[in-house]
């Protein structure tokens, strides 16, 4: 009775056994199977922000030089799925940081200068097409096209206005939520089964910046119109992908 036991234990474990590798290999086929973790980072070129337009609370206007906001850092982190052998989604967020917005006067002859630092959130799903796959020796290279949209929250510190020999004036940064989007181009070099490295430059548009309108230091006063400028940014980003 007891070795009956024994075996119908031994039977059962076994069996369990199997189920839950069969669970486990179903899980992965199933839905772990093409998915993929993915972390970036590289330059962000901040792009042109146009002539801007500014009322203080006197009435008079301001317009400000056209100006790009230099050289930044972008990082980002998120998840992916292949759809097809050739499409991709993916579900990205990154964090831009390090642009400036820096000019001067256009419409009158003051040696007047602003400047205010940006920075930038973004949430965006992408469609990634790899166009074809082809060997330079043992490597694996995949060129790609990428289209993204989504959200961004940009957000700007104060804004200085700065002149010879009279004292800074200074008001209150902002933030703003926008539309975003961007298109983008690269490859991915396969490392291994599951890592691939993605090299790519892409064009984002993260829609505008502004200040607030309060002044918080300075012998000017309140703004009547904020300055709004436009934020895009050209990026070249290397990133990590680490497929289940």
């Amino acid at each position: 009775m007891q070795f009956s036991k024994r075996i119908l234990l031994a039977a059962s474990s076994l069996v369990l056994a199997n189920l839950a590798h069969a669970s486990q290999a179903i899980a992965e086929d199933t839905f772990l199977s093409g998915f993929y973790l993915k972390g970036e980072a590289g330059a962000s070129i901040g792009g042109s922000t146009g002539e801007i337009t500014f009322r203080d609370q006197t009435g008079s206007t301001g317009r400000t030089k056209d100006t790009t906001l230099g050289l930044g850092g972008a990082f980002g982190v998120g998840v992916g799925t292949h759809i097809t052998d050739m499409l991709r989604a993916e579900l990205m967020f990154n964090y831009r940081t390090g642009h400036q917005w820096d000019t001067g006067l256009a419409n009158f002859n003051f040696n007047e200068k602003f400047d205010a630092n940006l920075s930038s959130y973004s949430l965006m799903a992408a469609g990634i097409f790899d166009i074809y796959t082809f060997k330079m020796g043992a490597i694996e290279i995949t060129p790609n096209i990428t289209g993204m949209a989504g959200i961004a929250i940009n957000q700007s510190g104060d804004f200085t206005a700065t002149a010879p020999g009279e004292p800074n004036a200074v008001w209150n940064g902002d933030t703003s939520t926008n539309l975003a989007w961007g298109l983008g181009a690269g490859a991915g070099i396969k490392l291994s089964e599951k890592a691939t490295l993605d090299l790519g430059y892409r064009y984002v548009d993260l829609g505008n910046f502004k200040s607030g309108t309060k002044l918080t230091s300075g012998l000017s006063g309140n703004l009547k119109k904020r300055v709004v400028g436009d934020y895009t940014t050209n990026e070249l980003m290397l990133g990590l992908r680490y497929k289940f």
